[in-house]
């Protein structure tokens, strides 16, 4: 059994892929106690929550309550969080040694973890590139600590990936080939296939306004610029000019909404485009089951859960050729391809997801897709990297 300290800036409520593949890796090494160092979502909250076999440590000041919406961060609390958890975590470290230590991503949580093994060099440090920002995104962002930002990577004894994308990135930025392992992000592939029951769709479908009729397309996303949500609204207009009878509901928040809705407004799409909001995790197979289409034109794309959920789902996917998704999409054979930043190619797409007359046949290899990535199967290749790590 291992200790393993875990950095993370986001974790639970948050359900980005990076925040579910630690919860659902965890379950499935459960020789393993994972203690995840994560920021604290808002003031009052306990510091310390444990469940099984992982510890969450809550890092910190947060937000008041009432200011708190989701997948918000306290900007202070982001700036300071390498330094802070590496802190916390060398306390919790003299108290109870770590056999281990495991980074979330190559941004804050690489770089307490970073911190963490400067500090403790004998301790073997995994981490786990997910990021699904572009390159030129990430070289603007990491301009003025690029170095440090590079031993993030160099530093890692082992480093996995989620797709043949990423794996790229970590090679230009100096990792051994040797060293980096594909580990994909996967699906609770019982939870999204599941039936669902009548009564739930009806209560969702009155929420949404939505009527028998309408062809649904449903995106769950991030409402950012990477996601490519002002396409595929942009997309609905041009359906809607061809007398398409269709309606958008996006699953989501974030900082682009005011944005988003402007556009709506603009295009008079006010009565096409619903914004959901959040909605929690265990209720998003309902809502995909009210959908004909899954779409999210992506202009970066590190793996991307959510294909796979609609996948797992029934739903016929609509993406785009970008970063991680050519793993596992192929066009007219599990879901359907178009262009990033091309309106036109997402709406045609969208129609070919419709009348598909291969339809069913793209479902079920959707579906038998979706099981090649079930959490189970991650979970065993991701402990064999920590594995290995620990015999160093």
């Amino acid at each position: 059994m291992a200790r393993i300290a875990v950095f993370s800036l986001a974790f639970h409520p948050f359900v980005g892929g990076a925040e579910i593949a630690i919860a659902e890796i965890a379950k499935r090494c459960p020789e393993h106690q994972f203690v995840v160092f994560t920021a604290r979502l808002h003031r009052g909250g306990p510091p310390k929550i444990s469940e099984n076999n992982i510890t969450v440590v809550h890092i910190g000041r947060g937000l008041s309550p009432k200011d708190q919406p989701p997948y918000r961060i306290a900007r202070l609390d982001k700036y300071r969080f390498p330094w802070l958890a590496a802190r916390v975590a060398a306390k919790e470290h003299r108290d109870q040694p770590f056999d281990l230590i495991w980074g979330m991503m190559a941004s804050w949580g690489g770089w307490a973890a970073l911190k963490f093994k400067d500090a403790h060099p004998k301790i073997p440090y995994v981490l786990t590139e997910q990021s699904g920002d572009s390159d030129a995104f990430i070289a603007r962002r990491t301009w003025f600590w690029r170095r440090r930002y590079a031993q993030i990577y160099t530093a890692a004894d082992r480093v996995t990936v989620i797709s043949n994308y990423l794996a790229q990135r970590v090679q230009r930025s100096g990792v051994a080939k040797e060293k980096i392992s594909l580990v994909p992000n996967g699906v609770n592939f019982a939870h999204f296939s599941q039936p669902i029951e009548p009564r739930a769709l009806r209560q969702w479908r009155e929420k949404f306004h939505l009527a028998e009729e309408d062809k649904v397309i449903i995106s769950i996303s991030r409402l950012v610029e990477k996601n490519g949500l002002d396409t595929l609204i942009r997309a609905v207009a041009l359906l809607r000019q061809k007398k398409f009878n269709v309606k958008l509901l996006i699953v989501g928040s974030g900082p682009l909404e005011k944005k988003l809705s402007g556009l709506i407004r603009t295009l008079k799409l006010d009565q096409q485009v619903i914004f959901s909001g959040y909605v929690a995790y265990p209720m998003l197979p309902s809502n995909l089951g009210l959908a004909q289409v899954f779409s999210r034109p992506s202009r970066s794309e590190g793996f991307g859960n959510v294909f796979i959920e609609a996948m797992a789902a029934g739903v016929p996917v609509v993406a785009t050729p970008v970063g991680g998704i050519i793993d596992f999409l192929q066009d007219g054979v599990n879901g359907y391809m178009a262009q990033p930043n091309d309106p036109q190619s997402v709406a045609d797409a969208i129609v070919r997801a419709l009348s598909d007359r291969d339809r069913d046949r793209i479902i079920q290899n959707g579906k038998a897709t979706a099981q090649r990535y079930d959490w189970a199967k991650v979970g065993s290749a991701m402990d064999q990297v920590f594995q290995s790590a620990l015999k160093l």
